[in-house]
This record gives structure tokens, sequence and C-alpha cells, in this order.
């Protein structure tokens, strides 16, 4: 068998990292996990400054007493920028509290300028000079009052700095998995190439952790992700997207419902929002039958790690739905990832290449007895590298289960294996 491996697309196979650049792979690691953790900081803080004069008053408000108020003064306040003009209700109204007279412009808790004039114009209009309404008033402050304490579709803006605390976690998350990898990195001499290194003793190869058998001679093979994760992952992103989407576009029409004039931007844009909701919440209840109804497999082999020209048996057994099943396929892949740096400045960005140089078939068939029957044999062949892992290279295993079933999500199964080198004789 002839085996080409190639890292990288279009390009010739580079040398493994040293230890030397493992080491300052994982000094970036310790610079991003603290970085990381100021940036979370630096947003949780913003949103606490913007948010408490709006939350904290909401809440606050609750239990302030309403008193009866005459508008002065109502208009549209129009403001210009450098590339837009945005409008805001500017309402004054007078009130009395324990025989005085006080004054207030506050309408809402957040001061929020549409680029829509209609919108402020229909508040306006509610608002109009002279008329007579209710406002709450702060009793320990009484020239603090509001008209409209309800919280708008507007205060969901107040999340925004939620952002820049996932994008801390995200880059603090970086930097572990960069420790992570520093604790795994090859340790082999600058200049050692794959096609080298399968003939050097395992001590100098970057060899990953392979798992232990178990006790009783069978091991159960764990698939990187199992039916449960995948509804699990699509339903928290669905909810999420859905919740904050709806949210925003139900404030959108109600508001232009009031001012009897939409703004067409914001509605359009949130529309595609919502369209893209409702593929995501088709996805998990495409994901949900999968779970609830679909074929659900145990994987076990002989042992937890295949070695070179040695047979591999497997076997499995159907918790659930094998019957449904119209074809099943077994096979072992083998694949190159290639980690490498592409352009540079803004532009640069770090892609991972795949390239798949070995696909042996275990099991493939169509019938029902021979399908739950589950048995299939595998002998690995003897000139396949081994499992390799490196900063920015690997050769990694993959035993594929796949069935085709009608009329509801397909069997799809990964499992990691692990290929050990022959012993050395």
């Amino acid at each position: 068998m002839n085996l080409s491996l190639n890292f990288g697309r279009g390009r010739k196979n580079k040398s493994i990292p040293s230890a030397r650049r493992a080491g300052k792979r994982g000094r970036g690691g310790l610079i991003l996990i603290p970085f990381g953790l100021l940036f979370a900081a630096a947003g949780a803080v913003a949103g606490w400054f913007i948010a408490q004069d709006t939350w904290l008053k909401v809440l606050e408000s609750r239990d302030w007493p309403e008193v009866a108020c005459t508008v002065l003064t109502s208009e549209v306040d129009r403001r210009r920028g450098s590339d837009s003009t945005t409008y805001r209700p500017a309402i004054t109204y007078r009130y009395s509290w324990e025989d005085r007279e006080w004054e207030s412009s506050r309408y809402r808790f957040m001061d929020y300028s549409s680029s829509n004039r209609g919108w402020a114009q229909g508040v306006v209009n509610r608002y109009s000079p002279g008329s007579v309404h209710t406002a709450r008033i702060n009793p320990a402050d009484p020239s603090e009052a509001v008209l409209e304490r309800e919280l708008g579709w507007h205060v969901l803006l107040t999340f925004i700095p939620l952002a820049f605390v996932a994008v801390g976690f995200v880059i603090s998350g970086a930097g572990i998995y960069n420790l992570r990898k520093k604790n795994v990195a090859a340790t082999v001499r600058s200049g050692d190439s794959v096609a080298s290194t399968a003939l050097r003793p395992a001590s100098l190869l970057g060899l990953p952790e392979f798992p232990e058998d178990s006790p009783g001679g069978k091991t159960k093979l764990k698939p990187r992700q199992g039916p449960l994760a995948r509804f699990l992952t699509m339903a928290v992103f669905a909810l999420f997207w859905n919740g904050i989407t709806w949210a925003i576009f139900a404030g959108i029409l109600n508001d232009g419902r009031q001012s009897g004039s939409y703004e067409m931007m914001p509605l359009a844009l949130m529309s595609l929002f919502a369209l893209i909701g409702l593929a995501v919440a088709l996805a998990a209840c495409y994901y949900a039958v999968g779970f609830f109804f679909g074929p659900r497999i145990d994987v076990f082999a002989h042992s937890a790690t295949l070695t070179c020209g040695t047979p591999w048996t497997l076997q499995w057994t159907f918790r659930r739905g094998s019957g449904g099943i119209n074809r099943l396929r077994v096979f072992l892949e083998g694949a190159t990832e290639g980690e490498y740096t592409t352009g540079s400045g803004k532009n640069r960005s770090r892609t991972v290449d795949t390239k798949v140089f070995l696909r042996e078939e275990i099991f493939d068939s169509g019938e029902r007895f021979d399908i739950a029957r589950g048995e299939g044999d595998l002998t690995v062949p003897e000139h396949i590298p081994h499992s390799f892992e490196a900063p920015s290279n690997r050769i990694v295993y993959t035993l594929r289960v796949e069935g085709d079933i009608r009329f509801m999500p397909n069997l799809r199964e990964q499992y990691r294996v692990y290929v050990a080198p022959r012993p050395v004789t």
C-alpha cells in the first residue's frame, strides 16, 4: 500500500515544530488567558455601568408612587450625526408632590434615539401639550420621575457588552487550549518529517495518550458527539437566537403599530434573522427526532488501540431502532491534519487542511439480520503510519458508523481510535 501524506494544501511537507517552538506556543497560551479574562472583565464592567441606570431603576421604580402630571412641552428632538440623523421624543411635564411643584423630562429610563422620525412623532402625539398622564416619582428624590417604566425592546441593546464578555472567555479558552497543545507537543528534533519519525523509537514520537484496555478485554468506544449532545447544542442555540430575535422583532412591530410608521431597515434585518431562527428551530426539531426515536448503538472493541499488522474485532449492539436501518456501513478512516497560516496583517488566518489517505471497510450490508448481528473484523495494514500529534500536524484515525434511515435523521457516529506503532523487535 502506497500512502502519500500531505500536510497543507498544495504545499510541500513541512517539518514538525520543535520542542522550542512548542514552548513558544505555551507562552502564548499564558498570555492569552489573562488577556481574555481582562477583556471579559472590561465587558462586564461596561455592561454594569450601562445597565445599572436601566435595569436597576426599573426594579427600584416598582414601589414608586403614581401621581398625575401635566405635559408642558412635547416635540421631536432631531440629532444630526456625521452620517445619519436620529430622532427622539423630548417631553417635559409638571407634577405635585408634598405640596410642591416639580418638573421632569424623563420619558423612559433608557434614552433611545431612532432613525425613524415616525416612531418619535408617535410618542409625541400621545403626550401632547396640556394632556394629563400618570407618572411615577422617586419618593426619596422627587425630582426624579418617569412617564413609562416598562421595558421596550431597545433595552436589549444593554446586552451588547456581554458579547465582549463572551469573546474574552473564548480568548482565555484558546489560551488553555494552547497550553494543552504544548503538553502533548512532539519532542522531536527540528527538521524531522512525518515520514522520518515513523522510523524512530516511540520515545521521540508525537504520540497521543493511548486509552487503556478494559479489564474484561472488551472496550466500549465513546462517540465524539452523541445524539443527545447534538440535540442539546442545537436546542440551546435555537432558544438563545430566537429569544433575542423575536423579542426585538416584536418590539419593532409594537412601536410601529403605536406610531403608525415602521422602521423598514430594522424590520427587514430582523425578518432575515427571524427566518434564520426558524431554520435553526427546525434543525433542533430534526435532531430531537433522532434523539428520541432514532437508533441507539453501542460499539465495542477487543482492544482500545489498533496495532499495525494485527487484526481488530468490532461488535455492536442496538439499544433501539435497528429495524429502521436500510443500510449500515462501518469503516476506518485515516487522515492528516495540517495547520498553517495564510495571508498577512488583518487578513491573516489559520487554516486546518485535512487529507484522507486511508479508508478501510469493516462492514457494509443492507440485510437486517447482518446489521443486527453486529460483528466486523479488520486487519490493520502494516505500513500505515501510527497516530501522531504535534502542534501543527496530526495523523488521526476515525471509526465511522453510518446508517441510512427513512423518514428520520440518519445514523452518523464517529469514534476516535488510536493506531499504535508496531513493537520494536
